[in-house]
């Protein structure tokens, strides 16, 4: 699917990387017809043990996908996964969010910053506080996205 440009390389990088946890967490020869509601929340404590609740989300969808894959393809009988093996709830993910807090950096770190950067680091970091623009909004921009008769003076 990434060769005929159905799927990104990083999302085959993240199905990949929840692959491996399922296979370390069930082990690689445990039958998938032996898998139980029990299972299926031990491997959800292990995606906790190491993400917050905001990264779980991805990580619950991206194993019933691979799931599914198998059911849809006929490799596989529908496993349970029991109530536990839910996405966060919106409460959940809202708490997760109050209690880190704003995430604000002081215009001192951001001068910092700013002094050490090479070139490149320096126009995204510019280009971040100025336009708003994130890593993949500066991924995507392109020399005919500029305008090149402003000459800031910085």
């Amino acid at each position: 699917m990434v060769d005929r440009g159905k799927l990104s390389s990083k999302s085959w990088r993240d199905y990949r990387t929840v692959c491996k946890r399922v296979l370390k967490v069930f082990g690689a020869t445990t039958p998938i017809a032996s898998l139980r509601p029990k299972d299926f929340r031990r491997l959800r404590e292990s995606f906790e043990a190491t993400h917050g609740p905001v990264a779980v989300t991805p990580d619950v969808t991206r194993t019933r996908v691979l799931f599914n894959y198998g059911v849809d393809n006929d490799l596989i009988s529908q496993p349970s996964y029991g109530t536990e093996f839910e996405k966060p709830s919106r409460l959940e993910l809202r708490k997760a969010r109050q209690a880190k807090g704003k995430r604000m950096i002081p215009a001192e770190g951001i001068r910092a910053m700013i002094a050490a950067a090479r070139p490149q680091l320096r126009a995204m970091i510019l280009l971040a506080i100025n336009c708003g623009l994130g890593n993949s909004d500066c991924e995507r921009l392109r020399k005919g996205h500029i305008n090149r008769t402003y000459s800031p003076s910085i």
